[in-house]
Protein backbone atom coordinates (compact mmCIF):
# COMPACT_ATOMS: atom_id res chain seq x y z
CA UNK A 1 0.00 0.00 0.00
CA UNK A 2 1.46 3.41 -0.99
CA UNK A 3 0.95 6.58 1.02
CA UNK A 4 0.62 10.35 0.68
CA UNK A 5 2.28 13.16 2.65
CA UNK A 6 -0.02 16.11 3.32
CA UNK A 7 0.02 19.43 5.22
CA UNK A 8 -3.27 20.41 6.78
CA UNK A 9 -4.63 23.75 5.62
CA UNK A 10 -6.18 24.65 8.96
CA UNK A 11 -3.05 24.10 11.09
CA UNK A 12 0.72 23.87 10.69
CA UNK A 13 0.98 20.07 10.83
CA UNK A 14 2.04 17.31 8.46
CA UNK A 15 0.74 13.73 8.30
CA UNK A 16 1.23 10.55 6.28
CA UNK A 17 -1.88 8.56 5.25
CA UNK A 18 -2.59 5.49 3.08
CA UNK A 19 -3.72 6.35 -0.46
CA UNK A 20 -7.24 5.16 0.40
CA UNK A 21 -7.59 8.17 2.73
CA UNK A 22 -7.71 10.51 -0.30
CA UNK A 23 -11.37 11.44 -0.72
CA UNK A 24 -11.19 11.94 -4.49
CA UNK A 25 -10.75 8.43 -5.93
CA UNK A 26 -9.70 9.86 -9.31
CA UNK A 27 -6.68 11.51 -7.71
CA UNK A 28 -5.80 8.31 -5.85
CA UNK A 29 -6.08 6.24 -9.01
CA UNK A 30 -3.95 8.73 -10.96
CA UNK A 31 -1.19 8.58 -8.32
CA UNK A 32 -1.22 4.77 -8.40
CA UNK A 33 -1.26 4.26 -12.16
CA UNK A 34 0.32 7.28 -13.88
CA UNK A 35 4.13 7.65 -13.69
CA UNK A 36 5.06 11.18 -12.56
CA UNK A 37 1.50 12.09 -11.52
CA UNK A 38 2.78 13.46 -8.19
CA UNK A 39 4.82 16.07 -10.08
CA UNK A 40 1.59 17.47 -11.55
CA UNK A 41 -0.46 17.19 -8.36
CA UNK A 42 2.15 18.29 -5.77
CA UNK A 43 1.00 21.50 -4.07
CA UNK A 44 -2.67 21.02 -4.91
CA UNK A 45 -5.30 21.06 -2.16
CA UNK A 46 -7.16 17.77 -1.73
CA UNK A 47 -9.67 16.38 0.78
CA UNK A 48 -8.31 13.71 3.14
CA UNK A 49 -10.16 11.50 5.63
CA UNK A 50 -8.09 12.14 8.76
CA UNK A 51 -10.04 9.54 10.74
CA UNK A 52 -12.32 6.69 9.73
CA UNK A 53 -15.96 7.68 10.08
CA UNK A 54 -15.16 11.42 10.22
CA UNK A 55 -15.61 14.06 7.53
CA UNK A 56 -12.65 14.82 5.26
CA UNK A 57 -10.56 17.97 5.68
CA UNK A 58 -8.56 20.03 3.13
CA UNK A 59 -4.81 19.47 2.97
CA UNK A 60 -1.93 20.31 0.64
CA UNK A 61 -0.49 17.27 -1.22
CA UNK A 62 3.30 17.22 -0.79
CA UNK A 63 4.44 13.68 -1.64
CA UNK A 64 3.54 10.17 -2.73
CA UNK A 65 5.46 6.94 -2.16
CA UNK A 66 6.49 4.46 0.49
CA UNK A 67 5.43 5.11 4.07
CA UNK A 68 8.95 4.96 5.55
CA UNK A 69 10.31 7.57 3.14
CA UNK A 70 7.36 9.90 3.65
CA UNK A 71 7.59 9.59 7.43
CA UNK A 72 11.24 10.72 7.25
CA UNK A 73 10.26 13.68 5.13
CA UNK A 74 7.40 14.55 7.50
CA UNK A 75 9.83 14.50 10.45
CA UNK A 76 12.21 16.81 8.59
CA UNK A 77 9.44 19.28 7.79
CA UNK A 78 8.17 19.22 11.37
CA UNK A 79 11.68 19.88 12.75
CA UNK A 80 12.20 22.74 10.32
CA UNK A 81 8.87 24.25 11.38
CA UNK A 82 9.86 24.10 15.07
CA UNK A 83 13.19 25.76 14.34
CA UNK A 84 11.54 28.48 12.27
CA UNK A 85 9.34 29.34 15.25
CA UNK A 86 12.47 30.18 17.32
CA UNK A 87 12.70 33.84 18.51
CA UNK A 88 16.03 34.58 16.84
CA UNK A 89 15.07 36.12 13.48
CA UNK A 90 18.53 35.65 11.97
CA UNK A 91 18.43 31.94 12.78
CA UNK A 92 14.90 31.83 11.45
CA UNK A 93 15.97 33.15 8.04
CA UNK A 94 18.87 30.71 7.88
CA UNK A 95 16.68 27.79 8.87
CA UNK A 96 14.06 28.81 6.28
CA UNK A 97 16.73 28.49 3.61
CA UNK A 98 17.86 25.11 4.96
CA UNK A 99 14.29 23.78 5.09
CA UNK A 100 13.60 24.98 1.56
CA UNK A 101 16.77 23.28 0.37
CA UNK A 102 15.83 20.05 2.16
CA UNK A 103 12.38 20.10 0.57
CA UNK A 104 13.87 20.80 -2.85
CA UNK A 105 16.31 17.89 -2.53
CA UNK A 106 13.61 15.53 -1.26
CA UNK A 107 11.34 16.49 -4.17
CA UNK A 108 14.20 15.74 -6.55
CA UNK A 109 14.70 12.35 -4.90
CA UNK A 110 10.97 11.61 -5.25
CA UNK A 111 11.11 12.53 -8.93
CA UNK A 112 14.17 10.33 -9.52
CA UNK A 113 12.47 7.37 -7.80
CA UNK A 114 9.42 7.79 -10.03
CA UNK A 115 11.64 8.03 -13.12
CA UNK A 116 13.58 4.93 -12.00
CA UNK A 117 10.36 2.92 -11.64
CA UNK A 118 9.25 4.03 -15.11
CA UNK A 119 12.61 3.01 -16.61
CA UNK A 120 12.37 -0.44 -14.98
CA UNK A 121 8.92 -0.91 -16.49
CA UNK A 122 10.19 0.08 -19.94
CA UNK A 123 13.16 -2.30 -19.64
CA UNK A 124 10.82 -5.18 -18.77
CA UNK A 125 8.63 -4.39 -21.79
CA UNK A 126 11.71 -4.15 -24.03
CA UNK A 127 12.88 -7.55 -22.77
CA UNK A 128 9.52 -9.10 -23.59
CA UNK A 129 9.55 -7.59 -27.10
CA UNK A 130 13.08 -8.88 -27.72
CA UNK A 131 12.11 -12.41 -26.59
CA UNK A 132 9.06 -12.39 -28.85
CA UNK A 133 11.15 -11.23 -31.82
CA UNK A 134 13.66 -14.06 -31.28
CA UNK A 135 10.86 -16.64 -31.13
CA UNK A 136 9.31 -15.37 -34.36
CA UNK A 137 12.72 -15.37 -36.08
CA UNK A 138 13.26 -19.01 -35.12
CA UNK A 139 9.80 -19.99 -36.32
CA UNK A 140 10.27 -18.28 -39.69
CA UNK A 141 13.65 -19.95 -40.09
CA UNK A 142 12.02 -23.33 -39.44
CA UNK A 143 9.30 -22.59 -42.00
CA UNK A 144 11.90 -21.64 -44.61
CA UNK A 145 13.82 -24.87 -43.98
CA UNK A 146 10.63 -26.90 -44.42
CA UNK A 147 9.82 -25.12 -47.69
CA UNK A 148 13.36 -25.74 -49.01
CA UNK A 149 12.93 -29.54 -48.68
CA UNK A 150 10.53 -29.49 -51.61
CA UNK A 151 6.77 -29.36 -51.79
CA UNK A 152 6.58 -32.98 -53.00
CA UNK A 153 8.12 -34.26 -49.76
CA UNK A 154 5.92 -32.19 -47.49
CA UNK A 155 2.72 -33.35 -45.86
CA UNK A 156 0.06 -30.64 -45.92
CA UNK A 157 -0.30 -29.03 -42.50
CA UNK A 158 -3.73 -28.51 -41.05
CA UNK A 159 -4.75 -24.96 -40.34
CA UNK A 160 -7.17 -23.79 -37.68
CA UNK A 161 -9.30 -20.69 -37.49
CA UNK A 162 -8.11 -18.70 -34.44
CA UNK A 163 -11.01 -16.31 -34.89
CA UNK A 164 -12.45 -13.98 -37.52
CA UNK A 165 -11.43 -16.32 -40.34
CA UNK A 166 -7.70 -15.95 -39.49
CA UNK A 167 -5.99 -19.26 -40.31
CA UNK A 168 -2.75 -20.42 -38.68
CA UNK A 169 -1.08 -23.81 -38.99
CA UNK A 170 -1.66 -26.01 -35.95
CA UNK A 171 1.98 -27.14 -35.92
CA UNK A 172 3.11 -23.52 -35.82
CA UNK A 173 0.87 -22.80 -32.84
CA UNK A 174 2.18 -25.90 -31.08
CA UNK A 175 5.81 -24.81 -31.55
CA UNK A 176 4.93 -21.28 -30.49
CA UNK A 177 3.36 -22.57 -27.26
CA UNK A 178 6.46 -24.59 -26.39
CA UNK A 179 8.85 -21.73 -27.20
CA UNK A 180 7.01 -19.25 -24.99
CA UNK A 181 7.31 -21.41 -21.84
CA UNK A 182 3.79 -20.64 -20.60
CA UNK A 183 4.06 -16.82 -20.97
CA UNK A 184 0.84 -15.36 -22.35
CA UNK A 185 2.53 -12.03 -23.10
CA UNK A 186 5.31 -13.61 -25.19
CA UNK A 187 2.78 -15.88 -26.93
CA UNK A 188 0.52 -12.97 -27.92
CA UNK A 189 3.39 -10.81 -29.19
CA UNK A 190 4.90 -13.66 -31.19
CA UNK A 191 1.48 -14.51 -32.67
CA UNK A 192 0.98 -10.86 -33.65
CA UNK A 193 4.24 -11.00 -35.62
CA UNK A 194 2.97 -14.11 -37.43
CA UNK A 195 -0.47 -12.74 -38.27
CA UNK A 196 0.81 -9.25 -39.20
CA UNK A 197 3.77 -8.55 -41.47
CA UNK A 198 6.63 -6.25 -40.29
CA UNK A 199 5.33 -3.56 -42.66
CA UNK A 200 1.85 -3.74 -41.10
CA UNK A 201 3.26 -3.45 -37.56
CA UNK A 202 5.66 -0.59 -38.28
CA UNK A 203 4.52 2.70 -36.73
CA UNK A 204 1.22 1.22 -35.52
CA UNK A 205 -0.43 0.92 -32.11
CA UNK A 206 -2.80 -1.82 -31.01
CA UNK A 207 -6.05 0.16 -30.98
CA UNK A 208 -5.11 3.48 -32.58
CA UNK A 209 -5.80 5.41 -29.39
CA UNK A 210 -3.76 8.31 -28.06
CA UNK A 211 -1.53 7.62 -25.05
CA UNK A 212 -2.71 9.03 -21.71
CA UNK A 213 0.89 9.91 -20.88
CA UNK A 214 1.40 11.78 -24.20
CA UNK A 215 -1.96 13.34 -25.02
CA UNK A 216 -0.39 16.00 -27.27
CA UNK A 217 1.12 13.35 -29.57
CA UNK A 218 -1.22 12.31 -32.43
CA UNK A 219 -2.60 8.78 -32.12
CA UNK A 220 -0.93 6.13 -34.25
CA UNK A 221 -2.96 4.08 -36.72
CA UNK A 222 -4.37 0.94 -35.12
CA UNK A 223 -3.97 -2.63 -36.33
CA UNK A 224 -6.68 -4.49 -38.24
CA UNK A 225 -9.30 -5.06 -35.48
CA UNK A 226 -10.44 -8.44 -36.86
CA UNK A 227 -7.00 -10.03 -36.86
CA UNK A 228 -6.06 -8.28 -33.59
CA UNK A 229 -9.23 -9.60 -31.95
CA UNK A 230 -8.44 -13.08 -33.25
CA UNK A 231 -4.94 -12.99 -31.69
CA UNK A 232 -6.19 -11.69 -28.33
CA UNK A 233 -9.16 -14.06 -28.22
CA UNK A 234 -7.03 -17.08 -29.09
CA UNK A 235 -4.40 -16.13 -26.50
CA UNK A 236 -7.05 -15.66 -23.82
CA UNK A 237 -8.50 -19.06 -24.64
CA UNK A 238 -5.06 -20.69 -24.40
CA UNK A 239 -4.20 -18.91 -21.14
CA UNK A 240 -7.59 -18.54 -19.37
CA UNK A 241 -5.93 -17.87 -16.00
CA UNK A 242 -4.43 -14.61 -17.29
CA UNK A 243 -6.75 -11.65 -16.79
CA UNK A 244 -4.62 -8.71 -17.97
Amino acid sequence: MTHVLVKWIEDNQWDVYPIRAVADTKIGFSLLTEPGAIEKLRGSVIDVFWKEGEESAPAELLGFGKQVQLEKKRTQLAECAREVDAPDQACKTSRDIICAECTKKQNKIDGLETENADLKRRLEEAGSNKSAAIIVKKLRKTLQELKSTGAENMVPCSKIDIGGGVLVEQSTLDRLGKACNGSATKYARALLRLVFSPEELKGKSLYGQASNAHKTVPAKEGLDPIRLGAVLGHTHGKFPAVSD
